[in-house]
């Protein structure tokens, strides 16, 4: 089981859905939410979708200001596994 990574983006301009929606669509991206405006949260499971979804966001006009990949930690870890024994979420 690769462990997921949540990846932090922070933007110049105002975030659209539709960015959100693309993004989602990128392969090997589980999930992604708008934080606020300004910043969005997508849940990898590896660091390869990284550049794909800076690059869409790029070709969409979006101004990245960073990037900051959050790797889980073994706390995360150890409770997804838990959690996944019994059958639920947290």
């Amino acid at each position: 089981m690769m462990p997921e990574i949540h990846v932090f983006i922070r933007v110049h301009d105002d975030l659209e859905e539709s960015d959100i929606r693309k993004v989602s669509g990128v392969e090997g991206v589980i999930s992604a939410e708008i934080e606020n405006e300004r910043s969005l949260t997508i849940q990898i499971m590896q660091e390869p979708p990284i550049p794909a979804v800076v690059d869409l966001l790029v070709h969409q006009g979006v101004k990245i200001l960073s990037v900051e990949p959050k790797p889980a930690t073994l706390e995360d870890i150890y409770l997804k596994i838990q959690n996944g024994e019994r059958g639920g979420t947290a």
